[in-house]
């Protein structure tokens, strides 16, 4: 692909360090907005709640990606300086998450509230950040060597002559762009005249999406670590569990009124 969109001077600037800051950035920036448009939260606590949770998730993916690469480099594929090269999801998401809820319960701020706010930036940032993958063409799924190959195999920069791959990255970032199509139509058509405030229904489901994805999914990528099924199977339960609470308490605040407007009122004859 394009992992090198172009050079200035010595330094040479990476699609995948581009487009994953840009998608950090606007994750940061929209969850931030959110937080403060829809659920009242003070800009610059959410900015600093943000900004733990981005260093967190950053050192977590990195922390990951060497626990993935660990058999390799045991093995002698990959020498110690690849080892921590590149960064892995699940990492991100479960240091992000851990360091989060501590930060919010730290601020007095409703986790619930802040989750919701950042269900549409979450993914949002994963259909970009994926792109970034394919163009420095890390992630890639399994392959093989054909002729002719399917229209859905590519060629990547770095692969041998004749070898085509899944491209896993452009469907985790197809996946990311449906989920966020999906939870917004969900905030705009559904909930938009809800009062959920302190119940989150939108970022549940996104986990539970996106979770179930990678549950199913992972196992077509070519460095596939065992260990982050179990992330992604108890993402999915969390995501399930979370998801019923919060349409069951919707719904028992459904016309939620004082008795007294219910009562019949009848004159005596």
């Amino acid at each position: 692909m394009y992992p090198v969109l172009f050079k200035l001077s010595f330094a040479e600037v990476r699609s995948y360090y581009l487009l994953w800051a840009s998608a950090l950035f606007l994750f940061v920036y929209w969850t931030r907005y959110r937080a403060e448009k829809n659920f009242g939260i003070e800009s610059e606590t959410a900015r600093k709640i943000l900004v733990w949770i981005y260093v967190a998730g950053v050192l977590g993916s990195s922390a990951a990606k060497g626990i993935e690469n660990m058999p390799r480099y045991l093995s002698g594929e990959i020498g110690l300086y690849e080892l921590f090269q590149g960064l892995s999801s699940w990492g991100g998401f479960l240091a992000g998450g851990i360091v989060g809820m501590w930060q919010l319960h730290k601020n007095n701020v409703n986790i619930q509230d802040f989750a919701e706010a950042s269900a549409l930036p979450s993914a949002a940032m994963i259909g970009i950040g994926r792109l970034g993958c394919f163009m420095e063409g890390c992630c890639q799924g399994l392959g093989k060597y054909c002729s002719t190959p399917e229209w859905y195999h590519v060629h990547l920069a770095a692969d041998n002559e004749g070898f085509y791959r899944l491209p896993t990255q452009l469907t985790e970032s197809l996946a990311a762009f449906a989920i966020l199509i999906v939870t917004a139509f969900l905030e705009k058509c559904v909930l938009k005249n809800v009062k959920h405030g302190g119940i989150a229904v939108e970022f549940p489901l996104f986990m539970l999406l996106y979770g179930g994805y990678r549950l199913f999914c992972d196992g077509l990528r070519e460095v596939y670590s065992p260990k982050a099924i179990y992330v992604w199977g108890l993402a999915v339960a969390i995501a399930l569990a979370w998801l019923a609470w919060s349409l069951t308490r919707l719904y028992r605040m459904r016309d939620k009124r004082p008795y007294d407007e219910h009562k019949i009122h009848t004159q005596p004859s």
